[in-house]
C-alpha cells in the first residue's frame, strides 16, 4: 500500500565526521538556545557587568522519516561532532538554523498499529547560527 507524506515543518541535514544524512522530513520541531551569565559588581562601581559562562541548545524532533541510516548517524553522533541543519519552509518563506559542535542523546522509535513507525531524536549542541 502506497503511502504519501507531505510536511509543512522542513528539512532537517545531520553532519557528522564520517557520514552526512538527510532526514528527508522532519515534524514537531522543538528547540531551545540558552546563554548563562554571571553578574557581579566591580569595586567602585555602580552597574553590575555580565559575564557569559556557557551557551547550550537543544533539539528535539518528534518524526523523523529518512531513506538513509538514521541509527548509523546517531551511533557516530554520541561522541560529539555532529552539527544539524534545520529548513523550515512555510507558505513560501524559508529559514535556516544551523546547531554546531553537539551530541545526539536520545534516539526513540513509536510503532502504532495500522500506522508507520515513527522516529524521534534529541540532542544538545554548544552553538549555533541563523541563515
Amino acid at each position: 500500500m502506497a503511502e504519501t507524506f507531505s510536511f509543512a515543518e522542513g528539512t532537517a541535514y545531520f553532519v557528522t565526521g564520517g557520514a552526512t544524512s538527510t532526514a528527508l522530513f522532519a515534524r514537531d520541531i522543538a528547540g531551545k538556545m540558552t546563554v548563562g551569565y554571571f553578574s557581579y559588581r566591580p569595586p567602585y562601581s555602580t552597574v553590575y557587568q555580565y559575564l557569559e559562562t556557557g551557551r547550550e541548545a537543544t533539539l528535539t524532533i518528534g518524526q523523523v522519516y529518512s531513506q538513509k541510516q538514521l541509527s548509523t548517524i546517531f551511533n557516530g553522533a554520541t561522541a560529539g561532532g555532529v552539527h544539524v541543519g534545520i529548513v523550515h519552509v512555510a507558505a513560501g518563506v524559508t529559514g535556516t538554523i544551523w546547531l554546531y559542535s553537539g551530541v545526539i542523546d536520545g534516539h526513540s522509535l513509536d510503532g502504532t498499529d495500522g500506522d508507520v513507525m515513527k522516529r524521534s531524536i534529541a540532542g544538545r549542541f554548544q552553538t549555533w547560527s541563523e541563515a
